[in-house]
């Protein structure tokens, strides 16, 4: 198995579950839990991706990635 791919694919189901979350038209305190828990998976995920990145595909610079993202969408209006 390819380690990069299998990173690869993490990533994207950790995606589709954080997505999961934010497409809710009501959110309870335990979904914003439940939301701020896969984001930060999903930020680990990242982590290893751009790491298996560097391994495997040496030309890439992937060095210094700081991945951020806004998580509005999990706050209560």
């Amino acid at each position: 198995m390819d380690p990069a791919g299998y990173a690869l694919l993490q990533c994207i189901a950790c995606y589709l579950q954080y997505h999961l979350y934010i497409s809710l038209d009501v959110h309870t305190e335990s979904t914003l839990e439940a939301g701020e828990k896969v984001l930060s998976l999903f930020q680990e995920c990242l982590d290893v991706l751009c790491s298996e990145l560097q391994l495997h595909c040496p030309l890439t610079t992937v060095t210094g990635v700081h991945w951020s993202y806004r998580i509005q969408e999990l706050e209560l209006s």
